[in-house]
């Protein structure tokens, strides 16, 4: 039976699945390669922008009630199964006026995805600079059965070190089945947005007195929508606050549909519109339940530039867009979103680790049965990347478009030649590994 990505942009025909019910049935999977063919992907809500989670071999289905379990918070931490998603976790601790530090878009990713991938939102910068930039790093302890069959437990308080591999290791050294997150107390944040021309634009203009924010980039018609967002403890969300936040989430939930169907009028009246829905919320209640992909959905990539390189890249991009534009008869529909995310070195590879960064993430509306633009959109994303390389960004593995062996060795150099010995060491054979990272990986990792 083919398996799908959340937007069926990615599929495989795995040769088993299976949804274990208990630790031991998850133990006995990965050791019985007789019955369960490698390469073992565990999945949980297939919301990878790639192939990241397929798999010819065996696909692993977190879902069964052991792994979908959340426990009491206690002493800052809340440990839970790898199948929860961000979205149920966030509803639990919110009962108890807590929240995880970082608290993504994407309400449909999983504990165990989160744990070891990456995804993003804006960071909101405040006196607790300690407080981190992105979701892995609020993981503070997992438990994950390796290649061989063992029980794995690391923690950062005994291993900060192989919490770091972990973070960023895309289930390749195991598959990880209990997930323990820091948590913080609830934060309440205003979110208001204003239209701004992008012409001399700088950053900190763009951030302006806020804490944090998200940006949608109009390349065509010179303008950046920013979505500020800054803490306002104390309160309280009026009926328009929740009907606004409604509404926006609404928008992010079926990407702009029907009205991304013409992307020039989309362009004009988000400018024009947006900056109305101004609300007051909590962080988490911001988060987006998604709905599986239909006949319409949206699509988007990512890739991470340095806070100091804003005033070359910003223009570099729109000269990008403009001309592949005239080239190739072809635009996104949906705006780029430009994610402003603080310095973290807690993953090893972290798309943050040496600098803040913002974001450029292509966004565009596909269709199902395909339309012939889809292919011209893969192209584009290749072309992108190879830009961003150029402008010494660095991507996400799980969410990047139409990677390549070359772009990844480039975009994270060392550091993925440090992860490449760290997956060859924890699997020699090969038991977790995919066509898709084999792709990617060093020859000799």
């Amino acid at each position: 039976m083919t398996v799908t990505n959340w937007n069926a942009t990615a599929s495989c025909d795995p040769a088993l699945e299976a949804t274990p019910a208990s630790l031991e049935e998850l133990v006995a999977i990965v050791k019985d390669r007789g019955r369960c063919p490698s390469p073992v992907r565990a999945a949980g809500s297939l919301h990878s922008l790639n192939p990241c989670a397929m798999t010819d071999g065996t696909l692993v289905h977190m879902k069964a009630a052991p792994f979908r379990e959340i426990g009491p918070p206690a002493n800052g931490s809340v440990t839970v199964g790898a199948g929860v998603t961000m979205f149920e976790l966030k509803n639990a601790l919110k009962q108890h006026g807590l929240q995880i530090a970082v608290t993504p878009e994407i309400g449909n990713a999983t504990a165990g995805s989160v744990a070891c991938c990456g995804t993003k939102d804006a960071s909101l910068i405040h006196d607790a600079d300690e407080a981190p930039g992105q979701i892995s790093s609020t993981v503070i302890g997992v438990k994950m059965v390796n290649a061989q069959g063992q029980i794995e437990a690391v923690t950062e308080a005994q291993d900060p070190e192989r919490m770091r591999v972990i973070r960023s290791s895309y289930g390749l050294l195991g598959i990880v089945y209990e997930v323990t997150f820091a948590t913080c107390p609830l934060q309440m944040v205003h979110y208001r947005a204003e239209s701004l021309p992008l012409a001399g634009l700088t950053l900190a203009q763009a951030r302006g007195a806020a804490n944090g924010f998200l940006g949608f980039l109009f390349p065509y018609t010179g303008k950046l929508v920013v979505e500020r967002r800054t803490l306002d403890p104390g309160a309280t969300p009026t009926l328009l606050d929740r009907t606004n936040r409604a509404l926006r989430n609404h928008i992010w939930k079926t990407g702009g549909f029907p009205f991304a169907e013409d992307p020039t009028a989309l362009d004009r009246e988000f400018e024009v519109f947006f900056p109305f829905l101004s609300f007051r919320s909590h962080r988490a209640d911001v988060m987006i339940d998604f709905p599986p992909g239909g006949d319409h959905f949206f699509d988007f990539g990512f890739w991470a530039f340095p806070a100091s390189s804003w005033e070359t890249v910003i223009p570099s991009y729109v000269d990008f867009c403009q001309t592949l534009r005239r080239e190739l008869a072809f635009r996104p529909a949906l705006p780029t979103e430009v994610y402003f995310i603080k310095k973290d070195r807690k993953a090893l590879l972290s798309f943050s680790a040496e600098d803040d960064i913002f974001t450029l993430d292509m966004v565009h509306l596909l269709h199902r049965p395909a339309t012939p633009d889809e292919q011209t959109w893969d192209e584009m994303n290749r072309r992108f990347n190879e830009f961003a390389v150029a402008h010494h960004a660095r991507p996400l593995l799980n969410q990047t478009k139409q990677l390549s062996r070359s772009v990844v060795a480039r975009a994270l150099g060392a550091d993925w030649l440090t992860f490449s010995a760290e997956r060859l060491a924890a699997d020699r054979n090969g038991r977790f590994l995919s066509r898709y990272f084999k792709d990617l990986l060093p020859t000799t990792g």
